[in-house]
């Protein structure tokens, strides 16, 4: 009963149901245990059933997207493998970075780019998988940027982790790749807040194209810049 309850909440209700007879005011009053009940077995299940998309969503293994570009620049094939957000941490099965390995490996990559937050963790606490990971093949090797995770996880560790780990850390730079690609990268914008040094450079990443070749860009997160052509 409405009237038996001397709040405010409970007042506005009972003028609600007098003069616009809204049967459901009766309802979403916080002292009826019924509905209160109801309400949160259905977000209990709510919970249950997103948490288990979720968990489904990041275990099922990695979708493989073919894009092709043209260029006029690009005078022979060249394939670039593309990794982004593997979030490898204590808890990542060593198992499933072999099979992405050895799935990655199957494509016979020209390069292999591997687009931010590789990881969360400090380069101790994850030797095994990243040792995994070290497994990654392809002709002309490997580039990585960083995301706001890895600086998460300690930018100065991992510049040198993923130097030790055969991957080239481009920070605001690149590096010409068989004679017609040049791969450059800069930093996620999260860093830049850290220092001036840290700042996202394109024009400095782009500056050791002096061949002209063709330029693909790494960048885990960037706004838009005037300075992107």
């Amino acid at each position: 009963d409405l009237h038996s309850f001397p709040t405010r909440r409970s007042s506005d209700l009972r003028f609600l149901t007098k003069y616009f007879k809204w049967e459901y005011c009766e309802r979403i009053n916080p002292y009826n245990n019924l509905y209160l009940l109801k309400a949160n077995i259905v977000t209990v299940i709510t919970a249950i059933l997103l948490a288990g998309w979720g968990y489904y969503e990041a275990e099922k293994f990695p979708e493989i997207k073919n894009i092709t570009i043209r260029d006029a620049n690009i005078k022979r094939p060249f394939k670039l493998v593309q990794l982004n957000d593997l979030h490898i941490n204590r808890t990542t099965n060593v198992a499933k970075i072999e099979q992405l390995v050895s799935e990655v490996n199957k494509l016979d990559a020209d390069a292999i780019a591997i687009v931010g937050d590789v990881v969360d963790e400090l380069p101790k606490q994850i030797i095994p998988q990243m040792q995994a990971l070290k497994e990654l093949k392809a002709k002309n090797g490997m580039f990585t940027v960083f995301g706001n995770h890895d600086l998460y996880a300690g930018l100065l560790p991992w510049l040198n982790s993923f130097v030790s780990l055969n991957m080239k850390p481009l920070f605001n730079s690149g590096i010409p790749v068989d004679d017609q690609i040049y791969i450059a990268g800069v930093p996620d914008k999260s860093i830049e807040t850290m220092s001036e040094l840290m700042k996202i450079d394109i024009p400095k990443a782009l500056s050791g194209n002096t061949d002209k070749l063709y330029t693909v860009l790494l960048s885990h997160t960037i706004e838009d810049r005037k300075s992107v052509v």
